[in-house]
Protein backbone atom coordinates (compact mmCIF):
# COMPACT_ATOMS: atom_id res chain seq x y z
CA UNK A 1 0.00 0.00 0.00
CA UNK A 2 1.24 3.57 0.38
CA UNK A 3 4.33 1.41 0.92
CA UNK A 4 2.73 -0.56 3.43
CA UNK A 5 0.30 0.25 5.58
CA UNK A 6 -1.72 1.36 7.83
CA UNK A 7 -4.47 -0.09 9.06
CA UNK A 8 -3.88 -3.54 7.70
CA UNK A 9 -4.46 -7.11 7.73
CA UNK A 10 -1.95 -9.74 9.38
CA UNK A 11 -0.07 -11.28 6.89
CA UNK A 12 -0.43 -15.39 6.25
CA UNK A 13 2.31 -18.41 6.55
CA UNK A 14 3.55 -19.60 3.93
CA UNK A 15 4.56 -24.01 4.48
CA UNK A 16 7.88 -22.76 5.29
CA UNK A 17 6.38 -20.91 8.34
CA UNK A 18 7.46 -17.27 7.05
CA UNK A 19 4.86 -14.37 7.28
CA UNK A 20 3.21 -13.95 3.35
CA UNK A 21 3.88 -10.07 2.72
CA UNK A 22 1.82 -7.78 4.09
CA UNK A 23 1.68 -3.60 4.24
CA UNK A 24 0.09 -0.74 5.93
CA UNK A 25 0.20 2.20 3.81
CA UNK A 26 -1.53 3.51 0.93
CA UNK A 27 0.20 5.27 -1.83
CA UNK A 28 -1.14 7.09 -5.33
CA UNK A 29 0.90 6.34 -7.95
CA UNK A 30 1.75 8.90 -10.50
CA UNK A 31 -0.57 9.01 -13.57
CA UNK A 32 -3.42 7.02 -10.71
CA UNK A 33 -6.28 8.88 -9.64
CA UNK A 34 -6.83 6.74 -6.52
CA UNK A 35 -4.59 5.04 -4.15
CA UNK A 36 -2.36 1.97 -4.59
CA UNK A 37 -2.04 0.17 -1.48
CA UNK A 38 0.71 -2.67 -1.17
CA UNK A 39 -1.66 -4.64 0.89
CA UNK A 40 -4.15 -4.35 -1.67
CA UNK A 41 -1.80 -6.13 -4.28
CA UNK A 42 -0.76 -8.69 -1.89
CA UNK A 43 -4.22 -9.85 -1.25
CA UNK A 44 -3.88 -10.07 -5.22
CA UNK A 45 -1.66 -12.58 -5.24
CA UNK A 46 -3.48 -14.42 -2.36
CA UNK A 47 -1.10 -13.30 0.18
CA UNK A 48 -3.79 -11.82 2.12
CA UNK A 49 -5.27 -12.67 6.22
CA UNK A 50 -7.40 -15.31 5.85
CA UNK A 51 -8.23 -15.62 9.45
CA UNK A 52 -7.76 -14.86 13.05
CA UNK A 53 -6.39 -18.48 13.66
CA UNK A 54 -4.29 -18.57 11.02
CA UNK A 55 -2.30 -15.84 11.65
CA UNK A 56 -0.84 -16.44 14.99
CA UNK A 57 -0.02 -13.81 18.42
CA UNK A 58 -0.08 -10.81 15.77
CA UNK A 59 -3.72 -11.10 14.71
CA UNK A 60 -4.50 -11.04 18.46
CA UNK A 61 -2.33 -8.06 18.80
CA UNK A 62 -3.79 -6.21 16.24
CA UNK A 63 -7.49 -7.34 16.46
CA UNK A 64 -8.40 -8.52 19.57
CA UNK A 65 -6.62 -6.09 21.79
CA UNK A 66 -8.50 -2.99 20.27
CA UNK A 67 -11.73 -4.65 20.66
CA UNK A 68 -11.30 -5.61 24.18
CA UNK A 69 -10.19 -2.14 25.29
CA UNK A 70 -12.83 -0.62 23.19
CA UNK A 71 -15.73 -3.19 24.63
CA UNK A 72 -14.27 -2.74 28.56
CA UNK A 73 -13.63 1.17 28.38
CA UNK A 74 -17.20 2.12 27.23
CA UNK A 75 -18.36 -0.41 29.46
CA UNK A 76 -16.67 1.30 32.52
CA UNK A 77 -17.48 4.70 31.23
CA UNK A 78 -21.17 3.81 30.62
CA UNK A 79 -21.49 1.93 34.26
CA UNK A 80 -19.39 4.05 36.21
CA UNK A 81 -22.31 6.41 36.06
CA UNK A 82 -20.20 9.48 36.32
CA UNK A 83 -22.09 10.98 33.53
CA UNK A 84 -23.65 14.37 35.24
CA UNK A 85 -27.38 13.23 34.01
CA UNK A 86 -26.73 9.90 35.38
CA UNK A 87 -28.56 8.69 38.34
CA UNK A 88 -26.33 6.35 40.84
CA UNK A 89 -27.23 3.28 42.45
CA UNK A 90 -28.64 3.84 46.12
CA UNK A 91 -25.78 3.59 48.66
CA UNK A 92 -22.71 3.32 45.79
CA UNK A 93 -20.63 6.23 45.26
CA UNK A 94 -20.15 6.51 41.24
CA UNK A 95 -17.16 5.62 39.64
CA UNK A 96 -15.22 2.71 40.55
CA UNK A 97 -17.54 1.11 43.59
CA UNK A 98 -20.34 1.71 40.69
CA UNK A 99 -18.41 -0.04 38.28
CA UNK A 100 -17.79 -3.25 40.42
CA UNK A 101 -21.66 -2.74 41.46
CA UNK A 102 -22.85 -3.41 38.29
CA UNK A 103 -20.39 -6.45 37.76
CA UNK A 104 -21.13 -8.26 40.90
CA UNK A 105 -24.99 -8.14 40.35
CA UNK A 106 -24.57 -10.92 37.60
CA UNK A 107 -20.93 -11.98 37.04
CA UNK A 108 -21.43 -14.80 34.79
CA UNK A 109 -23.88 -12.68 32.34
CA UNK A 110 -21.23 -9.73 32.74
CA UNK A 111 -18.50 -12.12 31.60
CA UNK A 112 -20.57 -13.78 28.52
CA UNK A 113 -21.78 -10.55 27.56
CA UNK A 114 -18.17 -9.04 27.62
CA UNK A 115 -16.97 -12.32 25.85
CA UNK A 116 -19.43 -12.19 23.31
CA UNK A 117 -19.24 -7.89 22.68
CA UNK A 118 -15.24 -8.15 22.29
CA UNK A 119 -15.53 -11.50 19.46
CA UNK A 120 -18.91 -8.99 17.97
CA UNK A 121 -16.69 -6.14 17.50
CA UNK A 122 -13.69 -7.82 16.25
CA UNK A 123 -15.61 -9.41 13.55
CA UNK A 124 -17.84 -5.95 12.82
CA UNK A 125 -14.93 -3.56 12.89
CA UNK A 126 -12.54 -5.74 11.16
CA UNK A 127 -13.31 -5.09 7.36
CA UNK A 128 -12.73 -1.44 8.22
CA UNK A 129 -9.39 -1.54 10.07
CA UNK A 130 -7.35 -0.69 6.74
CA UNK A 131 -9.83 2.12 6.00
CA UNK A 132 -9.43 3.13 9.91
CA UNK A 133 -5.49 3.24 9.59
CA UNK A 134 -5.45 5.18 6.18
CA UNK A 135 -8.09 7.74 8.23
CA UNK A 136 -4.68 8.11 10.78
CA UNK A 137 -2.45 8.20 7.35
CA UNK A 138 -4.63 11.16 5.91
CA UNK A 139 -6.52 9.78 3.27
CA UNK A 140 -9.22 11.98 3.33
CA UNK A 141 -8.86 13.76 -0.15
CA UNK A 142 -12.03 11.95 -1.48
CA UNK A 143 -14.11 12.82 1.69
CA UNK A 144 -15.76 16.34 0.20
CA UNK A 145 -15.92 17.23 4.20
CA UNK A 146 -12.90 17.22 5.03
CA UNK A 147 -11.30 18.52 1.67
CA UNK A 148 -10.34 22.01 3.00
CA UNK A 149 -9.38 20.79 6.13
CA UNK A 150 -6.45 17.98 4.09
CA UNK A 151 -5.30 21.08 2.07
CA UNK A 152 -4.56 23.12 5.12
CA UNK A 153 -2.81 19.61 6.84
CA UNK A 154 -0.75 19.20 3.64
CA UNK A 155 0.19 23.23 3.82
CA UNK A 156 1.64 22.89 7.20
CA UNK A 157 3.45 19.88 6.91
CA UNK A 158 5.29 21.26 3.31
CA UNK A 159 5.70 24.41 5.55
CA UNK A 160 7.58 22.44 8.13
CA UNK A 161 9.13 20.40 5.63
CA UNK A 162 10.53 23.88 3.48
CA UNK A 163 11.68 25.25 6.85
CA UNK A 164 13.46 22.14 7.71
CA UNK A 165 15.04 22.74 4.00
CA UNK A 166 16.13 26.29 4.52
CA UNK A 167 17.95 25.15 7.85
CA UNK A 168 19.97 22.67 6.19
CA UNK A 169 21.11 25.40 3.41
CA UNK A 170 22.06 27.76 6.04
CA UNK A 171 25.46 29.48 6.63
CA UNK A 172 26.78 30.94 9.50
CA UNK A 173 28.42 34.26 9.71
CA UNK A 174 31.37 35.04 8.50
CA UNK A 175 34.46 35.83 11.21
CA UNK A 176 35.12 39.32 11.69
CA UNK A 177 39.15 40.36 10.65
CA UNK A 178 40.11 41.33 14.42
CA UNK A 179 37.53 39.56 16.41
CA UNK A 180 37.28 39.87 20.10
CA UNK A 181 37.36 37.34 22.66
CA UNK A 182 33.77 37.59 23.39
CA UNK A 183 33.07 37.95 19.81
CA UNK A 184 34.92 34.46 19.02
CA UNK A 185 33.16 32.78 22.01
CA UNK A 186 29.99 34.08 20.89
CA UNK A 187 30.40 32.85 17.71
CA UNK A 188 31.61 29.41 18.63
CA UNK A 189 28.04 29.23 20.32
CA UNK A 190 26.23 30.21 17.43
CA UNK A 191 28.24 27.54 15.36
CA UNK A 192 27.20 24.92 17.79
CA UNK A 193 23.84 26.02 17.81
CA UNK A 194 23.60 25.96 13.86
CA UNK A 195 24.79 22.75 13.60
CA UNK A 196 22.20 21.37 16.16
CA UNK A 197 19.61 22.54 14.18
CA UNK A 198 20.72 21.17 10.92
CA UNK A 199 21.31 17.61 12.57
CA UNK A 200 17.64 18.04 13.67
CA UNK A 201 16.55 19.31 10.47
CA UNK A 202 18.19 16.43 8.68
CA UNK A 203 17.13 13.95 10.93
CA UNK A 204 13.28 15.91 10.11
CA UNK A 205 14.18 15.45 6.48
CA UNK A 206 15.17 11.90 6.31
CA UNK A 207 12.74 10.04 8.25
CA UNK A 208 9.85 11.94 8.00
CA UNK A 209 9.12 13.48 5.34
CA UNK A 210 8.86 12.12 1.22
CA UNK A 211 11.57 13.41 -1.30
CA UNK A 212 9.06 14.82 -3.10
CA UNK A 213 6.86 17.95 -2.28
CA UNK A 214 4.08 16.66 -4.10
CA UNK A 215 3.93 13.29 -1.82
CA UNK A 216 3.39 15.53 1.67
CA UNK A 217 0.70 13.87 3.24
CA UNK A 218 -1.68 15.84 5.98
CA UNK A 219 -0.54 13.65 8.94
CA UNK A 220 2.83 12.56 10.18
CA UNK A 221 2.28 9.35 10.46
CA UNK A 222 1.18 9.16 6.28
CA UNK A 223 4.63 10.98 5.63
CA UNK A 224 6.79 8.57 7.84
CA UNK A 225 5.14 5.96 5.90
CA UNK A 226 4.88 7.58 2.18
CA UNK A 227 8.62 8.35 2.73
CA UNK A 228 9.34 4.48 3.35
CA UNK A 229 7.18 3.26 -0.11
CA UNK A 230 9.07 5.91 -2.09
CA UNK A 231 12.04 5.54 -0.72
CA UNK A 232 12.55 1.56 -0.80
CA UNK A 233 13.05 0.32 -3.90
CA UNK A 234 12.97 3.75 -5.74
CA UNK A 235 16.33 4.01 -5.17
CA UNK A 236 16.91 1.22 -7.44
CA UNK A 237 14.74 2.08 -10.12
CA UNK A 238 11.93 -0.25 -8.91
CA UNK A 239 8.71 1.10 -7.56
CA UNK A 240 7.88 -0.35 -3.95
CA UNK A 241 4.63 -1.02 -3.90
CA UNK A 242 4.26 -2.93 -6.94
CA UNK A 243 7.23 -4.97 -6.60
CA UNK A 244 7.44 -5.81 -3.01
CA UNK A 245 5.23 -8.84 -3.83
CA UNK A 246 7.54 -10.44 -5.98
CA UNK A 247 10.13 -9.47 -3.29
CA UNK A 248 8.90 -11.25 -0.27
CA UNK A 249 8.95 -14.96 -1.14
CA UNK A 250 12.80 -14.58 -0.92
CA UNK A 251 13.51 -12.55 2.12
CA UNK A 252 15.14 -13.79 4.76
CA UNK A 253 13.70 -15.49 7.81
CA UNK A 254 14.85 -13.40 10.23
CA UNK A 255 14.10 -10.16 7.75
CA UNK A 256 10.62 -11.60 7.17
CA UNK A 257 9.80 -11.84 11.02
CA UNK A 258 10.70 -8.39 11.69
CA UNK A 259 8.80 -7.29 9.16
CA UNK A 260 5.49 -8.76 10.15
CA UNK A 261 6.45 -7.20 14.12
CA UNK A 262 6.56 -4.08 12.54
CA UNK A 263 3.67 -4.16 10.54
CA UNK A 264 1.80 -5.94 13.52
CA UNK A 265 3.35 -2.96 15.96
CA UNK A 266 2.07 -0.16 13.38
CA UNK A 267 -1.64 -2.01 13.14
CA UNK A 268 -2.16 -2.33 16.99
CA UNK A 269 -0.56 1.34 17.73
CA UNK A 270 -2.65 3.00 15.49
CA UNK A 271 -5.54 1.23 15.86
CA UNK A 272 -5.70 1.22 20.38
CA UNK A 273 -5.02 5.52 19.06
CA UNK A 274 -8.52 5.42 17.37
CA UNK A 275 -10.12 3.23 20.26
CA UNK A 276 -8.55 5.23 22.90
CA UNK A 277 -9.59 8.68 21.14
CA UNK A 278 -13.12 7.20 20.76
CA UNK A 279 -13.34 6.66 24.66
CA UNK A 280 -12.22 10.15 24.83
CA UNK A 281 -14.94 11.58 23.26
CA UNK A 282 -17.37 8.83 25.15
CA UNK A 283 -16.06 10.31 28.36
CA UNK A 284 -15.95 13.77 27.46
CA UNK A 285 -18.64 14.93 29.41
CA UNK A 286 -16.67 14.64 32.35
CA UNK A 287 -15.07 17.95 31.97
CA UNK A 288 -18.71 20.07 33.22
CA UNK A 289 -18.54 18.11 36.35
CA UNK A 290 -15.43 19.82 37.50
CA UNK A 291 -13.77 17.56 39.80
CA UNK A 292 -11.07 14.99 39.43
CA UNK A 293 -13.14 12.55 36.88
CA UNK A 294 -12.56 15.82 34.61
CA UNK A 295 -8.69 14.43 34.12
CA UNK A 296 -10.01 11.01 32.77
CA UNK A 297 -10.70 12.42 29.17
CA UNK A 298 -7.61 14.44 28.99
CA UNK A 299 -5.74 11.40 30.54
CA UNK A 300 -7.34 9.16 27.99
CA UNK A 301 -6.31 11.73 24.85
CA UNK A 302 -2.59 11.83 26.38
CA UNK A 303 -2.78 8.10 25.85
CA UNK A 304 -4.19 8.23 22.78
CA UNK A 305 -1.51 10.74 21.38
CA UNK A 306 1.31 8.42 22.91
CA UNK A 307 -0.31 5.13 21.16
CA UNK A 308 0.06 7.27 17.56
CA UNK A 309 3.55 7.91 18.34
CA UNK A 310 4.15 4.52 19.03
CA UNK A 311 2.71 3.84 15.56
CA UNK A 312 4.82 6.74 13.58
CA UNK A 313 7.96 4.98 15.40
CA UNK A 314 7.21 1.54 14.18
CA UNK A 315 6.59 3.03 11.21
CA UNK A 316 10.12 4.74 10.82
CA UNK A 317 11.37 0.96 11.57
CA UNK A 318 9.36 -0.42 9.42
CA UNK A 319 10.97 2.06 6.78
CA UNK A 320 14.12 0.63 7.48
CA UNK A 321 13.11 -2.66 7.45
CA UNK A 322 11.67 -2.61 3.84
CA UNK A 323 15.05 -0.61 2.23
CA UNK A 324 16.58 -3.40 3.72
CA UNK A 325 14.44 -5.97 1.76
CA UNK A 326 15.55 -4.06 -1.23
CA UNK A 327 19.47 -3.77 -0.58
CA UNK A 328 18.97 -7.28 0.24
CA UNK A 329 17.08 -9.33 -1.92
CA UNK A 330 16.41 -7.76 -5.20
CA UNK A 331 18.71 -9.66 -6.82
CA UNK A 332 17.22 -12.83 -5.68
CA UNK A 333 13.97 -11.31 -7.20
CA UNK A 334 15.30 -10.62 -10.98
CA UNK A 335 16.75 -13.69 -11.14
CA UNK A 336 13.48 -15.76 -10.07
CA UNK A 337 11.96 -13.61 -12.53
CA UNK A 338 14.99 -15.02 -14.93
CA UNK A 339 15.75 -11.19 -15.73
CA UNK A 340 19.62 -10.97 -16.36
CA UNK A 341 21.27 -9.15 -13.48
CA UNK A 342 22.55 -5.40 -14.25
CA UNK A 343 26.58 -5.12 -14.99
CA UNK A 344 26.86 -1.96 -12.68
CA UNK A 345 23.94 0.65 -11.36
CA UNK A 346 23.47 2.56 -14.47
CA UNK A 347 22.17 -0.48 -16.70
CA UNK A 348 20.46 -1.48 -13.15
CA UNK A 349 18.39 1.51 -13.05
CA UNK A 350 17.48 1.64 -16.91
CA UNK A 351 16.72 -2.22 -16.49
CA UNK A 352 14.29 -1.53 -13.40
CA UNK A 353 12.76 1.16 -15.03
CA UNK A 354 11.72 -1.12 -17.40
CA UNK A 355 10.61 -3.22 -15.34
CA UNK A 356 8.52 -0.89 -13.20
CA UNK A 357 6.66 -0.21 -16.40
CA UNK A 358 5.65 -4.01 -17.20
CA UNK A 359 4.75 -4.37 -13.42
CA UNK A 360 2.78 -1.35 -13.65
CA UNK A 361 0.29 -2.49 -16.52
CA UNK A 362 2.09 -1.34 -19.18
CA UNK A 363 2.59 -3.84 -21.73
CA UNK A 364 5.89 -5.58 -22.20
CA UNK A 365 6.23 -5.15 -26.00
CA UNK A 366 6.63 -1.34 -25.81
CA UNK A 367 9.64 -1.57 -23.69
CA UNK A 368 12.97 -1.79 -25.21
CA UNK A 369 14.14 -5.47 -25.65
CA UNK A 370 15.83 -7.01 -22.34
CA UNK A 371 17.85 -10.44 -22.08
CA UNK A 372 16.14 -13.42 -20.00
CA UNK A 373 18.78 -15.41 -18.09
CA UNK A 374 17.26 -18.94 -17.61
CA UNK A 375 18.46 -21.14 -14.95
CA UNK A 376 20.94 -24.34 -16.29
CA UNK A 377 18.95 -27.43 -15.95
CA UNK A 378 18.13 -28.68 -12.74
CA UNK A 379 18.90 -25.39 -11.09
CA UNK A 380 16.41 -23.61 -9.50
CA UNK A 381 14.31 -20.13 -10.25
CA UNK A 382 16.92 -18.66 -8.18
CA UNK A 383 20.04 -19.60 -9.27
CA UNK A 384 19.71 -17.92 -12.79
CA UNK A 385 22.65 -16.20 -14.09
Amino acid sequence: MSALPVLSQQAGRTPEGIAEPRTAMPRTRVGHDGPCHLEAALNDFGLGKESINGLGPGAYLVNVLPSTVLVAGAFAILSSRIYPWSSPIRGVRPGVESVVATVRESPVTALVIFASSVLFVTVVLRPFQISAVQWLEGYWRDRSILRIAHEFAVERHQRRRGLNLVRLQAIPEEEPRLPRFDVVAAQQRARVRHRRRQEAAMEVISQQYPDQAEDVMPTLLGNVLRRAETGAGERYGLSTVHTFPRLYPYLSPRLAQENETQLNVLDASATLAIVIGVLAALSSPFLIRFDAWSAVPVALLLVAGVSYRGARIAAQRHGVVLAAAFDLHRFDMLSAMHRRLPRDAREELAENAALTSVLEGEPAIRQRPWKYAHPAPGEGPGTAR
